[in-house]
């Protein structure tokens, strides 16, 4: 009876641990499936073009997530997603939370690769799609999108050619396009007439020669007797398929070297400048020359054989002229800058351009150029100015003016200075003197402005008025101030700032007289 109830409860107990298990199974499964709908979020994939959608494939490549047929479910944030087709290029789709949750995805179909060769093969052919040039090269290789297309080729030495083509979603295209060389005529003709012609290493005839030839480079020699062999590239192409060369064939060369002293020369041949070593026609006769400014020039006649080699000498004399130097003062003559005597001077000097300078104290220097020459004498002359003579000849105005002083020419004529004996309020030292005057006088019309006197001391006020407060021998020096600017010997000889005599000589700005003055 025992072992019976024991049973019934051992029966009991297992199927309470069933219905717990199976409670505990389904709140597990209620769990997973409620914690799915929460974290997890779907997006529809939408392939295009249909062609592609037929063979679609998704594959997520990062993130949590997994696809079933056409729909991606997140978990997390999102992930990338890998869409590929078979024919079509594969692309890569971010999705994120602000991504739709319909996604549309435009796959590329995979191009078709074409190829393009030539017979007979040839280099530098140039390739054309459709019109447009594409590249220069032996073989065409490129990648086609769907579609018809025309392949054309050219080359100088060939006809056009083209062909259509129809490139297929990752197809292949082969293909051989027969090239048609293209013919003409290449003629060659020189002077002298009759010289041999080797058209691409064979003997063609004598010129004048023409030759039917297909397109392409030809090596071209021709050939005289006596006469430099010319070697030339003859190209018949599609643009020019009659080339014509006409040789003016050169006589044999010779050479001459030349040595020349001093160095530095001009070197000619018939006249014309050349380069050492000299090429020259053989048989002919030339005439050599050397010549540098300031030496004799040198020539030689030569007439040589075809090869024959000649060594030139040329050694060159000093060209000497005589220059006579005179000028209206006696001046020291410095001739590129040295001293070489005073006017009038009369000298040698080598014929090269040289500059001679006519100095004098207190006049204008002048300079002059010139060149001697072994054939004649060359009279050179100056005409010695002083400064403000120079200046008044090249009409320049006086400085005085450019300080605004306005000057007056005075004619005084002789009369009685002082006061007669019976004049009131005479002073005793008024005596009377009789006047002459032996030459006219400029005078400022105005008296000197504080501006003015403010130029010659580089301060003070600069208005119109009248300068004061100036002694004598302030003013003494203002008007050395004025000839120096125009170039004149100063009149007052000065010490230390100060006035001890003055020069009968100067024609320079002075202070007036006490007879001028009181005229």
């Amino acid at each position: 009876m025992a072992t019976l109830d024991e049973a019934i409860e051992k029966g009991r107990r297992k199927r309470r641990l069933m219905a717990i298990g199976f409670s505990v199974s389904i709140l597990a499964l209620l769990v997973i499936y409620f914690g799915w709908l929460f974290l997890t979020k779907g997006y529809s994939f939408t392939v295009k073009p249909a062609e592609a959608a037929q063979t679609q494939r998704f594959a997520v490549n990062s993130g949590i997530g997994f696809f079933i047929d056409n729909k991606y479910y997140a978990v997390g944030s999102g992930g990338l997603v890998a869409v590929s087709a078979d024919k079509y290029q594969s692309k890569e789709v971010q999705v994120n939370d602000n991504s739709p949750s319909t996604i549309e995805v435009e796959l590329e179909p995979k191009p078709a690769k074409v190829t393009i060769t030539t017979e007979p093969g040839a280099n530098n052919i140039v390739w054309s799609v459709n019109g447009e040039q594409r590249e220069t090269a032996s073989t065409f290789e490129g990648e086609f999108a769907p579609g018809t297309y025309t392949v054309s080729a050219s080359h100088p030495a060939y006809e056009p050619a083209s062909v259509a083509i129809e490139a297929l979603i990752d197809g292949k295209v082969e293909y051989q396009l027969r090239l048609t060389p293209i013919s003409g005529t290449i003629s060659i003709n020189s002077s002298p007439a009759g010289a041999s012609v080797t058209l691409d290493g064979k003997a063609v005839g004598s010129t004048p020669v023409t030759v039917a030839k297909v397109g392409g480079d030809y090596p071209v020699v021709v050939n005289y007797p006596g006469y430099e062999p010319v070697t030339d590239t003859v190209s018949l192409t599609v643009r020019n398929k009659e080339p014509k060369r006409n040789y003016r064939l050169q006589p044999v060369q010779a050479t001459v070297n030349v040595s020349v002293n001093p160095k530095g020369g001009a070197l000619l041949v018939n006249g014309a400048p050349a380069k050492n070593p000299v090429s020259v026609d053989a048989n002919k006769e030339h005439v050599i020359r050397y010549e540098k400014a300031g030496y004799i020039k040198q020539s030689r006649t030569i007439k040589l054989g075809p090869a024959e080699n000649q060594q030139l000498t040329f050694n060159l004399d000093l060209e000497m002229g005589d220059v006579a130097f005179t000028s209206n003062e006696p001046s020291d003559v410095y001739i590129n800058g040295q001293k070489q005597g005073v006017t009038p001077l009369r000298t040698k000097l080598q014929a090269l351009p040289s500059e001679v300078e006519f100095r004098k104290t207190g006049y204008r220097t002048v300079k002059q150029e010139f060149q001697p020459s072994s054939e004649r004498l060359v009279n050179v002359k100056a005409e010695m100015l002083r400064e403000f003579d120079a200046r008044r000849k090249e009409g320049k105005p006086l400085f005085v003016s450019t300080l605004g002083i306005e000057m007056n020419r005075l004619s005084p004529k002789k009369f009685t200075m002082g006061s007669p004996v019976n004049e009131p309020n005479r002073g005793r030292n008024e005596h009377q003197v009789k006047v002459d005057f032996s030459r006219d006088v400029w005078i400022s019309r105005h008296e000197i402005t504080e501006a003015q006197f403010a130029a010659f001391k580089g301060s003070g006020s600069k208005t119109k008025m009248p300068i004061t407060n100036v002694s004598w021998d302030e003013a003494a020096l203002f008007t050395n101030w004025l000839s120096e600017q125009e170039g004149l010997q100063p009149f007052y000889k000065v010490r230390n700032s100060k006035v001890v005599g003055t020069d009968a000589s100067s024609r320079g700005y002075r202070l007036p007289t006490e007879a001028e003055w009181e005229y």
